[in-house]
């Protein structure tokens, strides 16, 4: 298993019809102890590993997304991110577990870097180019010795957080987000016009 491996990750549009709004992750989708490490299944993808590196418009899509926009294989499709709108092409689909399942299981993943302009990430020696480094403990492992060892190392200004625990914060704020979106779109709705019949009386 891989000790740790990072991760970029950001919304984008998906413009064809209907259009759509999902989570980008990018990690190195072509070493199998990456994908062990965040429990992602590869059912099929491109299989030249040299193809997938050298396209920076390479995406994978979950099972669940590509069933529901009817996408395979070198299959295209048009994306929008922080850098603009571009034509993608499928690469790879995987099944809607571990990364897969945040959101409903409708999410795309690109290679590390090839992510990173997508998402905006930028970085320099000062700046990560990453938003997250997850890690695999040994069996004999104390969880809780660990976690506040590495915090003590990467200081206050990072979070280290159990992966469940992550999930559970983000289910949250996904939940309170829509109730919000529900609550806005209750309290836009326009009043029913009165008829000028009814305004003469």
């Amino acid at each position: 298993m891989a000790p740790a491996a990072a991760l970029v990750r950001g919304s984008v549009r998906i413009e064809d019809d209907p259009p759509q709004t999902v989570d980008l992750f990018g990690i190195d989708v072509l070493q199998r102890e990456v994908l062990e490490l965040f429990d992602v299944d590869v059912i099929e993808r491109t299989k030249d590993d040299f193809t997938i590196i050298n396209d920076p418009r390479a995406v994978f899509v979950t099972r669940k997304l590509a069933d529901e926009r009817g996408l395979r294989l070198q299959d295209k499709v048009r994306i929008s991110g922080v850098d603009g709108l571009h034509e993608y092409t499928v690469r790879g689909i995987f099944a809607a577990r571990g990364l897969g399942e945040v959101l409903g299981g409708r999410l795309v993943a690109m290679y590390l870097a090839a992510a990173r302009p997508v998402v905006g990430t930028r970085g320099d020696l000062e700046v990560s180019l990453v938003d997250q480094i997850a890690s695999r403990l040994g069996a004999s492992a104390d969880r809780d010795l660990v976690q506040r060892q590495l915090q003590e190392l990467v200081g206050a200004s990072l979070i280290v957080a159990e992966p469940l625990r992550r999930r559970a914060v983000a289910e949250r704020t996904v939940r309170g987000l829509r109730a919000t979106l529900v609550n806005n779109v209750s309290f836009r709705q326009p009043r029913r016009p009165v008829s000028r019949r009814r305004q003469c009386r």
